[in-house]
């Protein structure tokens, strides 16, 4: 729907989100109530170009934007305005049984003055259904792109002045049965991480290829219904992460295999809420003795709750391990949670507000790196014109804290999005 998604593959990770994603999102959706974001307007979507029987629908989102701390540091604070350009296409059909999607986009962002802040990012992909019963369905997708590390992972190295950023590869394969009360699925997918050299605030190259790694994971998930509205479900997980080269000479890398376990519900009660939560265990073994083991409790939760027919409020809560870039530990437990409001204030106005906390508490004996701790809020407006245009406007606030001065920074940026479609 045209305005709804006026970013750029350039933009900042909300909280709680890594570089993967969930190898099985939560489920949660019986038909029953329709949020804000999802709700149809048929008379603000693109209709596209037909060419046999596929679906060609072009887009252009332009944004014009300020940050008053470009580097994200403590000091000293530099503001800039940029301008990114980001054309995209998507190829699509969908009949009865299959449905196939391509697509693929680029974005170019510029900064007035701090032009080695400059960003380059594309993607391109496909992916696609088949319905080979009524009860079982198979899908698959493929992606390849170059995207931006945002400033407030605690992966970042402090010392970069450029963006960080990095080739991802991506594939996967999911199948999903259904049949009476329950309903399983299985899913295998690959994720081949390549990061770009960046220079660092002293004018020196720092060699990023010590995070390069191959990640592979299969999971699976079966649900039963103990009700019309209520479903419980269990979820298992298993993750390899293969690093490329050692992390120094003589030093070994984080290679790794993970184990997941998740007990959660997923429900749809009335016409007020619904959602799933999951609550488990996790742990990472680390190949290399150097590297304490991590284990701890794991979660995964999103809520929406209907507080009217135009206002829609959503939740989410994940806790994950992943991956440091600090010699001195092995990795850390990323805890956070979000709020959101969207508001439909005409049938073709839509407001938001969201606030989102995340601790990040890294493990290992004798590790010096401090807990970091994100807060990130913001707030905005998508105005529809038409099928072709769409406007957005939006505001928002990082804050970075950490016991180490270093690490701490905060950053307001203020954004205006003009989206093109056809």
């Amino acid at each position: 729907m045209l305005g709804l998604a006026c970013a750029t593959q350039a933009q900042a990770q909300n909280v709680g989100e890594s570089l993967v994603a969930p190898d099985l999102p939560l489920q949660f959706d019986r038909g029953r109530n329709e949020s804000v974001l999802d709700r149809a307007r048929p008379e603000y979507e693109a209709l596209g170009l037909q060419l046999g029987s596929f679906t060609l629908f072009p887009r252009v989102d332009t944004e014009l934007g300020f940050s008053d701390n470009v580097y994200a540091i403590r000091s000293p604070r530099t503001g800039d305005g940029y301008v990114t350009v980001a054309p995209r296409a998507s190829l699509s059909t969908n009949a009865t049984t299959y449905a196939l999607d391509l697509s693929a986009g680029y974005a170019g962002r510029r900064y007035f003055s701090e032009t080695q802040r400059d960003e380059n990012t594309w993607f391109a992909g496909a992916n696609g259904r088949l319905d080979a019963t009524s009860s079982v369905s198979f899908a698959g997708r493929f992606r390849a792109s170059r995207l931006v590390e945002p400033r407030t992972s605690a992966a970042v190295p402090l010392t970069a002045s450029e963006p960080i950023q990095y080739r991802q590869n991506e594939a996967g394969a999911t199948a999903s049965f259904t049949g009476g009360k329950a309903r399983g699925q299985l899913s295998f997918d690959y994720n081949g991480f390549t990061f770009s050299d960046v220079r660092t605030f002293g004018g020196t190259v720092l060699d990023q290829a010590s995070r390069n790694r191959d990640v592979y994971r299969g999971a699976g998930r079966g649900e039963i219904s103990v009700s019309a509205d209520t479903s419980v479900f269990v979820q298992l997980g298993y993750e390899k992460s293969d690093y490329r080269v050692p992390l120094s000479v003589g030093v070994p890398n984080r290679t790794s295999d993970q184990v997941r376990a998740l007990l959660g519900a997923s429900f749809d009660v009335s016409s007020l809420i619904r959602g799933a939560i999951s609550a488990g265990y996790v742990r990472r073994n680390y190949t290399a003795s150097i590297y304490p083991d991590i284990s701890g409790w794991a979660a995964e939760g999103r809520v929406q709750y209907f507080a009217s027919p135009l206002t829609t409020i959503t939740a989410t809560v994940r806790r994950t391990v992943e991956d440091a870039s600090f010699q001195d530990t092995s990795g850390f437990f990323a805890t956070s949670g979000s709020v959101r409001a969207d508001h439909e204030l005409l049938r073709n106005l839509l407001l938001y507000g969201q606030a989102g906390y995340e601790v990040d508490t890294y493990q290992g004996t004798g590790a010096t790196v401090p807990d970091v701790k994100i807060w990130r809020a913001g707030a905005g407006a998508r105005y529809f014109l038409n099928r072709t245009i769409g406007l957005a406007f939006s505001f928002s606030h990082d804050s970075r804290t950490s016991n180490a001065v270093a690490n701490a920074y905060t950053e307001n940026r203020g954004l205006i999005s003009i989206v093109f479609q056809r």
